[in-house]
């Protein structure tokens, strides 16, 4: 009948129509805010020793795991990924991503702030008389490039040793990975290599 053509046509044009009306808005410019590894005046003097001593995170590094880009329309879900892969990265105390308004433009805010990433490296142990001890440092957030690079020596009854190790994701054309390691022992050196882009997705 009649009305009932009209009627799915009416239901089919608001169903086609609804994804306009709905439409995201889209990003204007992306904002990011990186703060240091402890506010200004957090703990007194050991805080402004501590913020002095770290190097705060480099924006390629936060803008490199960006899901949304300028351009593109909003997506909570793609901007709750981005913090989910920005705190995966192990190197930040906090982060946050919201939107705000300026001059009816969308700007996506994206503020980060650094955690402590230096560790000291000891270990004793002593068996039948006879001790091993490892000494070293190790940098989770490599001159703020978000690499890991570490330094330690080692004495066992059996050798001394110096390893020397850098790992560096995304230092190629922000995907491809770098790692190297040297050590340097009292009976011989072992010098380890390697390059790859980490598995993400068969879709």
């Amino acid at each position: 009948p009649r009305p009932l053509r009209l009627a799915l046509l009416a239901l089919l044009a608001l169903v086609l129509a609804a994804p306009l009306a709905a439409q995201a808005p889209v990003i204007d410019s992306v904002v990011i805010l990186r703060d240091d590894v402890f506010d200004e005046g957090e703990f007194g003097v050991v805080g402004r020793t501590m913020r002095t001593l770290h190097i705060t995170t480099r924006e390629y590094v936060v803008r490199r795991e960006l899901l949304l880009a300028p351009g593109a329309p909003y997506d909570s879900a793609l901007a709750a990924e981005t913090e989910r892969n920005l705190r995966r990265l192990g190197i930040f105390r906090r982060v946050r991503i919201d939107t705000l308004r300026v001059e009816d433009r969308l700007l996506l805010r994206v503020r980060t702030q650094d955690g402590w990433s230096t560790s000291l490296i000891f270990d004793i142990s002593a068996a039948a008389g006879q001790t091993s001890f490892a000494l070293g440092v190790s940098e989770s957030n490599f001159l703020g490039m978000g690499g890991l690079a570490g330094l330690r020596y080692r004495s066992t009854p059996d050798r001394t040793s110096w390893l020397m190790a850098y790992r560096q994701p995304r230092l190629i054309a922000d995907r491809v990975g770098v790692t190297a390691q040297l050590d340097l022992r009292s009976d011989g050196r072992s010098i380890f290599g390697a390059v790859g882009q980490p598995f993400l997705s068969l879709s």
